[in-house]
């Protein structure tokens, strides 16, 4: 039965939780309901001055959110990679066992994601069995965060470009991996490597409408392994659903993804949560 903008439900895989508009909670269910939002997946971002003076969440915030939400929202806890197995294991391995399935990682802070030096890391991960969502493309950048900020941050986009997901995909075949944003600017090798291996998703959320709008272009027609229709997610990062909901349909409609609206809003994410146990009846 066909919902709130000729979907039968919307699924979110990219959503940052905004202390200052989603909070209580309620605020934020509301706005999924409204908009027949069945699903989002709250992303914590690091306990660091950049993302505070944004008001996103972190993850004792993400966690809290999401333990209120009666199930509509699942949480992706930060994990830095460059933290070591050691220490993550019991953070891992605690989550995990609380039900969480998915992590978030931004490799802009400064590390290669295919760096050999954390192949334990990995490797836990894909013992454990975790969806991961990475940043992929430029990150955005603020005029009102503080130079000193910045200095004590350093991020640096060149660590975030699609291809660094490659070795991972074929060497961690129980971890799926998520390329946020499309990998723009690099969306041409974001997409094949979608094309190329079953665990590597892209998530359509940040600025990047008029990228969208260039996707036919890029696509790889050639008979990969694997559909690349069936491989892309809806994310908004910042919720404001029917704004967010309309804008992609009306880029969507330019191209060959207006033939896969009900996939890339719903069905594909909620495959992908399904394999996790994470969209159980709530």
């Amino acid at each position: 039965m066909k919902g709130e903008f000729g979907m039968k439900a919307v699924i979110d895989m990219h959503r940052h939780l905004v202390l200052t508009q989603d909070l209580p909670i309620q605020k934020m269910l509301d706005d999924m309901t409204q908009n027949n939002v069945e699903r989002a997946v709250l992303l914590a971002l690091p306990d660091h001055p950049r993302w505070k003076l944004m008001h996103i969440g972190g993850t004792a915030d993400v966690l809290q959110a999401c333990s209120a939400s009666n199930g509509r929202s699942i949480p992706a806890i930060y994990v830095d990679p460059r933290e070591g197995a050691t220490r993550l294991s019991k953070v891992l391995g605690n989550f995990y066992q609380s039900g969480g399935r998915c992590l978030k990682m931004i490799p802009a802070v400064g590390y290669y994601p295919d760096d050999p030096a954390l192949n334990e890391v990995w490797a836990l991960i894909n013992e454990l069995g975790f969806i991961v969502i990475l940043h992929t493309g430029v990150i955005g950048h603020r005029d009102v965060i503080p130079r000193e900020v910045h200095l004590d941050i350093r991020l640096n986009s060149k660590y975030c470009q699609p291809i660094y997901l490659d070795a991972l995909a074929r060497i961690y075949p129980d971890i799926s991996f998520v390329a946020a944003h499309l990998g723009a600017p690099w969306m041409a090798e974001a997409i094949r490597l979608a094309q190329m291996h079953r665990n590597i998703y892209l998530d359509c959320s940040g600025n990047i409408l008029e990228e969208l709008a260039q996707f036919d272009g890029l696509v790889c027609r050639r008979n990969y392994r694997q559909g690349i229709y069936a491989k892309i997610v809806f994310g908004t990062e910042g919720g404001q659903y029917r704004k967010s909901i309309e804008d992609y349909q009306k880029v969507f409609g330019k191209s060959s993804l207006g033939q896969h609206q009900e996939a890339i809003f719903y069905d594909n994410a909620r495959g992908l949560l399904e394999r996790y146990g994470l969209m159980s009846a709530k």
